[in-house]
């Protein structure tokens, strides 16, 4: 039986995840902070680990990159 673990991530994770999910979508920073109605900065901040997305905002993140908030907030080990 095999059977992924799901850890959830520390910040640093979130950015490189979130990077990856908006690449394969096809957008660039500021197209996503346009979607979102935030600052290209704020796309930044988040994906260079700088800060997180607030819970709301996570949920947001999830319908525009068309997964679940734990693809989000967690790995697969």
């Amino acid at each position: 039986m095999n059977v992924m673990k799901r850890n959830v991530m520390e910040g640093g994770a979130l950015m490189h995840t979130l990077k990856r999910l908006r690449l394969k979508k096809g957008l660039t920073q500021e197209e996503l902070a346009d979607i979102l109605h935030v600052n290209r900065t704020t796309v930044t901040l988040w994906e260079n680990g700088t800060n997180k997305p607030r819970a709301n905002m996570l949920v947001k993140l999830s319908k525009v990159l068309r997964c679940k908030v734990d693809d989000l907030l967690c790995s697969e080990t």
